[in-house]
């Protein structure tokens, strides 16, 4: 059994929740969950679901702009980054605080490092 499932958006974290209960496997004492997407179900289930929140609206306004850009043949970015935000919540088991042990890490280009004060 992994540690660890993460998956790539909301809803499939739901489902190996529910697949997981199915077989007696506890979230988070016998293996953490995480998603992506923050929908709003993810607040409400039970352990709550650790997520990355993405901005959904905004990714979509995005889209249909630079769908609506090559329709007009007006040139648009090839690649678009949109800000994350990590949410953690009991599915991943961690401490109470343990987001605050991660204020002194940052992401560059992916990767997170440790910034020194």
């Amino acid at each position: 059994m992994p540690e660890a499932i993460a998956c790539a958006s909301d809803s499939t974290a739901i489902g190996v929740q529910h697949a997981l209960s199915a077989e007696g496997i506890q979230v988070p004492s016998d293996v953490a969950v995480t998603g992506f997407d923050d929908i709003p179900l993810a607040r409400h289930l039970t352990p709550g679901l650790t997520t990355v929140h993405q901005p959904i609206q905004r990714l979509g306004r995005v889209a249909v702009e630079a769908l609506l850009a090559r329709v007009k043949g007006v040139a648009c970015a090839r690649e678009v980054v949109l800000p994350t935000r990590l949410v953690v919540r009991a599915s991943c088991g961690c401490e109470p605080g343990a987001l605050q042990a991660l204020s002194s890490w940052q992401s560059e280009g992916g990767t997170l490092v440790e910034q020194r004060r």
